[in-house]
């Protein structure tokens, strides 16, 4: 379901990226632009759905290769099409986006190299600080996005999360380079 919403939000994106004069509507007189509002909407509950994804995995012990290998998939389309979303609107700073996909490249990589090997890679401190910081950085710039530009301080906010979750996503991807140097070069 989650890759399902993904086309939604590239959908949206479309419509904001190659229709920038297009007169989208705004709720109200908030100023807030219905196509963020959806693309907020389906991103929350893109991510509602991994959660519950996960759990009822869990509880009813309905963890298959499959769902192994679409999971992560999903949790990195979902980031990177939003990251990309809110680079293009200039919400972020595009370069963040493209850490962000240059860092998951680089892991996918080393992953696939170590699943040839039968090595499992666990999550480490840096890779779920990645996750939480960049999660909580697309949220509150999808959420304020559209208003900070009127309020310049929440352009600030906005900015400091987003080079914060940047930082991290290298540390994290140089951490996971320099943990299996050793199983990269055997290959």
């Amino acid at each position: 379901s989650r890759i399902i919403l993904i086309f939604a939000m590239i959908i949206a994106m479309f419509v904001l990226a190659f229709f920038p004069n297009l007169n989208v509507p705004t709720l109200g007189n908030s100023g807030i632009n219905l196509v963020y509002l959806i693309f907020f909407c389906v991103f929350v509950v893109a991510a509602f759905t991994d959660m519950l994804d996960g759990k009822i995995a869990r509880k009813y012990n309905l963890v298959t290769d499959f769902g192994k290998f679409l999971d992560p998939i999903a949790d990195k389309l979902l980031v990177n099409v939003t990251a990309i979303f809110l680079g293009i609107t200039g919400e972020i700073p595009f370069i963040v986006s493209v850490i962000y996909i240059f860092r998951d490249t680089i892991v996918d990589g080393i992953r696939l190299i170590a699943a040839r090997k039968d090595v499992v890679i666990a999550a480490s401190i840096f890779g779920k600080a990645k996750t939480v910081l960049q999660t909580v950085t697309l949220i509150i710039a999808l959420a304020l996005g559209p208003i900070a530009v009127a309020k310049n301080w929440l352009s600030i906010v906005i900015l400091v999360f987003a080079i914060a979750s940047a930082v991290v996503s290298l540390a994290s991807g140089i951490e996971y380079l320099c943990k299996n140097a050793k199983l990269i070069s055997e290959d």
